[in-house]
């Protein structure tokens, strides 16, 4: 959860940079930890700068939902039956790290986060791709599939249903 966390602050904050209003695509995330084991994630993903709306859907290897929007994080996991709501801190000024991105190759940029460096790959002005390091020393490469910048996303998408029965933690 804390990768979908990251990864969605960088996200918001890369559009800001590089003018993208709203962002979906298919995603094939890879996670190596220092011992050269890798954990592979897919699933899509939507992006809305107004009002900032979040979907992070992991279909493998575990289904998982994840949603953001101005104030909340909330967590959904068929497989736990469980629903996790957590405060989101704006305070992090989402869309101020890529307007400090440094451009530095035709379709790459660098920016900083939290100490940490962020590749951001681009082609043709559409994200393809990022590359950081977490807070574990972890290397984590997402990439896009098929992205689309600036297309309609009916505001539907961002909606969810938690299940009768499910647990519901409030953090």
């Amino acid at each position: 959860m804390r990768i979908a966390l990251f990864v969605t602050i960088l996200i918001a904050q890369l559009f800001a940079k590089i003018n993208i209003t709203t962002f979906h695509s298919h995603f094939i995330q890879k996670v190596t930890n220092d011992q050269n084991r890798t954990l592979h994630y897919e699933g899509e993903v939507w992006f809305s700068k107004k009002p900032l709306s979040i979907k992070w859907l992991y279909t493998k290897p575990n289904r998982k939902e994840v949603y953001i929007d101005s104030s909340t994080l909330i967590m959904l996991e068929p497989d736990l039956e469980q629903a996790t709501f957590r405060r989101f801190d704006k305070k992090a000024d989402l869309f101020s790290l890529m307007q400090h991105a440094k451009k530095v190759g035709p379709e790459h940029y660098v920016a900083t986060y939290q100490g940490k460096k962020i590749d951001i790959y681009t082609k043709d002005g559409i994200v393809t791709r990022i590359v950081y390091t977490d807070k574990l020393d972890n290397r984590n490469e997402i990439v896009f599939i098929d992205p689309e910048q600036n297309s309609t996303i009916d505001a539907e998408v961002f909606s969810f249903v938690i299940p009768k029965g499910w647990d519901v933690i409030r953090e």
